[in-house]
């Protein structure tokens, strides 16, 4: 107590409560006590203090075991006053640098852990932010892809003259986009009446395809007329039993269509079929 030291001391017996209740920065503890495993049970209830044995006969052996069952040193008594100080002051700073050295890891852990989950969210943002921008990259070049395709099917038909060259050229260049195809378009008398004005066959010869196309005219592109989109035919089974027999070579085929409208007026429609 004279050198600064906050000193406890008690019995063998009542020692695994002291360790326990005060958690004392070091322990020095006598091996000729009548307790054989004081060092060993003092270990497994305080790990992290250094414990000291003192005796005053000891060999080899023994103090080998004691080193073995944790013990940091050993303190041959009779030991002057001013020796026994200074081992038990260097395990006291002993202890508050491990102590410190824990408290600084633990704070380090808790920043590597912080940073991780940073990592994490900034991991997770970047591949959003690189989604989003492989998004509008497609979308831009579906625009542009869509701005050359109209750019380039207007310059081919406002070179024609007559209807019958622009239902030719702007024909011949939708092939070009879709493959082979079979194309009708119905031109428009009025808003209820259409009549076949171009046909491209593919894989269906004019002679079988006359009576459905008829079929069409009369019975179908005023529909179609007015929904101002492209029409998908989903269900083909049911549209050709609506049609009649003479519709039958439509089975097992892609069938779309769509108006052709300017100002709000419907000029034609096309039927694309194969």
């Amino acid at each position: 107590n004279d050198a600064g030291l906050d000193v406890e001391t008690c019995s063998s017996s009542a020692a695994q409560a002291i360790l326990a209740a005060s958690g004392p920065d070091v322990a020095l503890l006598c091996i000729e006590c009548d307790d054989p495993d004081l060092l060993a049970n003092s270990r497994r209830l305080r790990p992290d203090t250094p414990m000291l044995v003192a005796g005053s006969d000891i060999d080899v052996v023994e103090l080998t075991e004691m080193i073995r069952a944790g013990a940091c040193d050993f303190v041959q008594m009779p030991c002057s006053a001013q020796n026994l100080v200074g081992r038990l002051s260097a395990a006291v700073d002993a202890t508050h640098r491990n102590r410190d050295r824990n408290q600084r890891l633990e704070r380090l852990k808790g920043i590597c852990r912080r940073l991780s989950r940073s990592k994490r969210e900034i991991s997770s943002r970047l591949d959003e932010l690189q989604q989003d921008l492989e998004t509008c990259r497609s979308d831009v070049a579906q625009q542009l892809d869509v701005t050359a395709t109209s750019s380039a099917f207007r310059a081919l038909v406002s070179q024609e003259l007559g209807v019958e060259d622009v239902l030719r050229t702007g024909l011949e260049y939708i092939l070009t986009k879709t493959g082979p195809t079979n194309i009708a378009a119905f031109l428009a008398n009025s808003d209820t009446e259409f009549t076949l004005g171009a046909y491209v066959n593919y894989e269906c010869p004019r002679s079988v395809a006359d009576k459905f196309l008829t079929q069409l005219a009369s019975d179908v592109c005023h529909h179609v007329a007015r929904e101002n989109e492209l029409v998908r035919f989903e269900d083909v089974d049911r549209f050709v039993d609506a049609l009649g027999p003479d519709a039958n070579v439509l089975r097992n085929s892609d069938v779309v269509a769509m108006p052709c409208c300017f100002d709000g007026e419907s000029m034609a429609v096309l039927f694309l079929f194969r």
